[in-house]
C-alpha cells in the first residue's frame, strides 16, 4: 500500500472433508507521521509570509506546538490547530525553532529556518542642477540582500536623463527644466521590496544678457561719497 487505510481481507480455511470456514480480517496501514516546512524568509518591521506546513502519514487530528525549550522570534505565532506560522518581527534574525505536530499516531518534529533580514531602505539625496549640465543622483540602499538589488521607475523623466535598473543612478545631461517633478524608484532584493518618491528640480541657467543687466542694475545702485 501506497496510503494510509483500513484493506479488508478474507481468509478461507478448508479441510480433507471439504468443509470452509472464513474470517473476514481488516489490516490497518498507517505512515509514518512526517512534518515539514520550508524557510522563512522576510524584512523585519514588515509581515512575513504565511508558511503552511506540510504533513503525511499519522491519523487523527493533527495539534502543532513547539518543541521544549523552543522559541520563535518576537511578534511570530504558531497556529497550534493548523500549524501556520505568521507575524511581524522588528527584530532581524537567523535562526532555527523546532516544530511538533502530534496525533493519534504519535509525533513528528521538524527545524523551521527563519531569515530575517534589515528592512530594506532606499534614499536618494537632493541634488538640485540646471539644465545643460552633467547630472548625477545616486541612491543609497540598506538592509536586505546587498548585492541582490535590482531597480525599477514609474514616472516621466526630465528630457536628457536616464535611469539605470542595476544601480539605481539617474544621469544624463537634461535639457529640461522641471521642480517638483515626482518619479517612484522601486528597489528589490528576491525577498523584499520597497519604493521611494525622487523629486527632479532642474532650472533654467542664467543667461548672459541677463546677468549683464543684474550686474548692471547693482553697479548703478551705488553710490560714492
Amino acid at each position: 500500500p501506497t496510503n494510509n487505510g483500513s484493506i479488508p481481507l478474507v481468509m478461507t480455511v478448508t479441510d480433507q472433508q471439504k468443509s470452509t470456514a472464513s474470517q473476514t480480517f481488516t489490516i490497518n496501514v498507517i505512515y509514518p507521521l512526517t512534518l515539514k516546512y520550508g524557510a522563512i524568509i522576510g524584512g523585519a518591521g514588515t509581515a512575513l509570509t504565511t508558511a503552511m506546513p506540510t504533513t503525511s502519514g499519522g491519523y487523527g487530528t493533527k495539534t502543532y506546538s513547539l518543541a521544549d525549550g523552543q522559541t520563535l522570534p518576537v511578534g511570530i505565532t504558531l497556529d497550534p490547530a493548523t500549524g501556520a506560522i505568521s507575524g511581524n518581527t522588528s527584530v532581524s534574525t537567523t535562526t532555527t525553532v523546532g516544530v511538533v505536530v502530534t496525533d493519534d499516531s504519535g509525533s513528528a518534529t521538524t527545524s523551521v529556518n527563519f531569515i530575517v533580514r534589515a528592512p530594506l531602505v532606499i534614499t536618494y539625496p537632493e541634488v538640485p542642477s540646471l539644465t545643460g549640465q552633467a547630472f548625477s543622483a545616486i541612491p543609497s540602499v540598506v538592509g536586505g540582500v546587498a548585492g541582490n538589488y535590482q531597480f525599477s521607475i514609474l514616472g516621466n523623466m526630465p528630457t536628457g536623463i536616464s535611469f539605470s535598473p542595476t544601480s539605481g543612478t539617474f544621469t544624463g545631461t537634461p535639457t529640461e527644466a522641471v521642480v517638483g517633478r515626482p518619479v517612484t524608484v522601486t528597489v528589490t532584493d528576491g525577498e523584499q521590496t520597497t519604493s521611494v518618491v525622487y523629486l527632479f528640480t532642474l532650472y533654467q541657467p542664467l543667461t548672459t544678457g541677463l546677468s549683464q543687466a543684474i550686474r548692471t542694475v547693482m553697479y548703478q545702485s551705488i553710490s560714492i561719497p
